[in-house]
């Protein structure tokens, strides 16, 4: 082989490495490439796993709350009905105090009644105030 030959050849080997070289930059580039989607779409789906939990989440958070205003107006209609109980009570015992009271003093009057009258009871006449008046004059 001449020299000629030998630095075709050479040139040749040398081209044939960069092309080699090239074609390997290339795929190196295309799986990093690969890898990067692959990633992205993993880090998406779990994006989205997330996005679904705190969904759900809110939404729980959402059904506890109205559980919870309805429970407070059942406690409210409650307390509101217990208030009327209490104020129909009170309003019962009172009344219940007062025929109790007016039944006491019917009879108090009626005690009166029943008991002989004396006219004289002023300071003056007290000497008379244990005699029963019958009759008009004395």
């Amino acid at each position: 082989m001449s020299t000629e030959e030998k630095l075709d050849q050479i040139l040749l080997e040398r081209e044939n490495l960069r092309k080699e070289l090239e074609a390997l930059k290339k795929q190196e580039e295309e799986r990093k490439q690969r890898k990067k989607e692959k990633e992205r779409r993993k880090r998406e789906k779990e994006e989205e796993k997330e996005r679904r939990k705190r969904e759900k989440e809110k939404e729980e958070l959402r059904k506890k709350q109205e559980e919870l205003k309805i429970q407070e107006e059942e406690l409210k209609k409650q307390e509101e009905e217990l208030k009327k109980q209490e104020e129909e009570k009170l309003k019962k015992q009172e009344e219940e105090k007062l025929e109790k009271k007016q039944e006491e003093e019917l009879k108090k009057e009626e005690e009166e009644m029943k008991k002989p009258q004396n006219t004289y009871k002023s300071g003056a006449n007290l000497r008379y105030a244990s005699i029963p008046v019958t009759s008009g004059c004395l």
